[in-house]
Formats: structure tokens, sequence, C-alpha cells
């Protein structure tokens, strides 16, 4: 009996890690000024809160709807494919992206230009 309670526990503790795990909404392109809890190349989920000074800056680039968001200052509310600003400015652009679809990732031996 303890054995079957034990595997029953076990199946919804990995269904609930499960269903709790999101997949990263947009990347951070660019940051300037202090940002707690956001550093350059991290990922952000939808629903995370981002809390930006007045004079702090940061551009997310989303992953599957392809828009380029520069928020300066306010509270950013990251959503599935775009922003909510609250108190702050924003600009948004389409980028040319693959939108999250298979592929899209350099492969070992791709040839990837840095242009500075």
């Amino acid at each position: 009996m303890n054995v079957i309670f034990g595997i029953v526990l076990q199946a919804a503790g990995a269904f609930i890690l499960t269903a709790s795990a999101q997949s990263p909404a947009a990347v951070v392109e660019e940051i300037q000024g202090s940002v707690p809890g956001i550093a350059f190349m991290d990922y952000v989920e939808p629903g995370q809160i981002i809390r930006l000074g007045a004079h702090d800056r940061i551009v997310l680039g989303y992953l599957k709807s392809c828009w380029r968001e520069t928020i300066s200052g306010g509270t950013v509310t990251v959503g599935p494919e775009q922003s909510e600003v609250a108190g702050g400015e924003m600009a948004r652009a389409k980028v040319a992206c693959e939108g999250g679809k298979p592929g899209q990732a350099h492969r070992p031996g791709d040839r990837v230009q840095n242009r500075s």
C-alpha cells in the first residue's frame, strides 16, 4: 500500500512541476541601468514583472511573435507575445525572425557574422 501511495505522490509531483514550468517568452537583448534580477541575454517568462527605474532601459526580443520592444522606465509585465508597461514608455517593432519555428537555432558549423 505504501509503495502505491509513493508512486501516486511522485506522479502528482511530476505533473505539478511540468504544469508550472513555462517556456521563455523573450530574451533581454540590451539593458541600461541597474535592474535587479535581470541581466543581458536572460530569458524572461510570461507573468514576470520587471521594475525599471526612471533612467533604466531594457530591450526585449520576443521569441514567437518577433516583437522587439524598447522600454524606458515603469513596470513591465512580460506577456506570452508582448509586454504591458505601466508608468513608462515603450517602442515596439516587428523584426525578421522564425517566430519559434523549429530550425531557427544555429547548428554546429554554421557561419555567424558579428558586426561591431
